[in-house]
């Protein structure tokens, strides 16, 4: 049997004998190739095709459907509700604008004090007492890096190092165990950075009790740099206690 012939959309009128053929009421069918079709006949010459299956859009809904009453309903409280809210709105306006008594949040706002946090001058004054004997054995030590390490005996310079260290590191934990609660953040955040940088310093100090780390110019290049950022990190300290600075 030779396949129906395949239009674009349903007919009106039959391609062979041009009669009236009547709309179709059945349902698509799915073929291989094609896709989904719906099937005509014409009942005066008998002739057979298919075309190809559409959706048919949703129908109208009339005036008089529950549907569209509804619909009209639910836009109605919409709008409703859009009014209320409007109307809500320019009531409390009004209210704001016209009543005698001023809002709570017209009255001007207290200005904050501009004054920086401080931190107390005995404070202050116990930090120096601990930075300055930081600061000069440090400066004498680091003098003496320079000019005498490299000549002196190993087992004199392990007993310098170990002499320096335990009295930069019982410095360096009273400057820990300041009491900081009373100061500004930022200030606290300073010598928290000064600490950090003192550590590092110290435990490359403690590696010049190894020969090969005594006779490096690398090294003791790295360690003069550090010792010059713990005098910064110092120096900021100072900076924000009001205290002299440090060369």
């Amino acid at each position: 049997m030779e396949p129906f012939p395949t239009e674009a959309a349903p007919r009106t009128v039959c391609a062979r004998c041009g009669n009236a053929v009547p709309r179709p009421n059945g349902s698509a069918t799915y073929v291989y190739g094609v896709g989904p079709v719906g099937y005509q006949h014409c009942t005066a010459c008998g002739a057979n095709w298919r075309y190809l299956w559409r959706d048919h859009p949703a129908p109208r809904i009339k005036p008089g459907d529950g549907g569209r009453g509804r619909l009209f309903a639910a836009l109605g409280g919409v709008v409703l509700a859009t009014v209320v809210a409007v109307g809500v709105i320019a009531l409390a306006r009004s209210e704001h604008w016209n009543s005698a008594t001023p809002p709570a949040t017209s009255a001007p706002k207290a200005t904050k004090s501009t004054t920086p946090q401080t931190v107390s001058k005995a404070a202050s004054a116990k930090y120096r007492s601990i930075a300055d004997p930081m600061y000069g054995g440090r400066k004498e030590f680091m003098d003496w890096v320079h000019t005498t390490v490299a000549s002196t005996p190993e087992y004199l310079v392990d007993d310098r190092v170990k002499s320096y260290l335990g009295d930069a590191r019982a410095d360096l934990a009273e400057v820990a165990g300041l009491d900081r609660r009373s100061w500004p953040p930022a200030v606290s955040s300073d010598v928290d950075q000064l600490i950090a940088a003192d550590r590092t310093f110290l435990d490359d100090v403690d590696l010049l009790q190894n020969a090969p780390f005594l006779y490096s110019p690398t090294f003791l290049d790295t360690l003069n740099q550090e010792a010059l950022a713990v005098r910064a990190a110092d120096n900021e300290v100072r900076r924000a206690l009001g205290l002299a600075q440090v060369a």
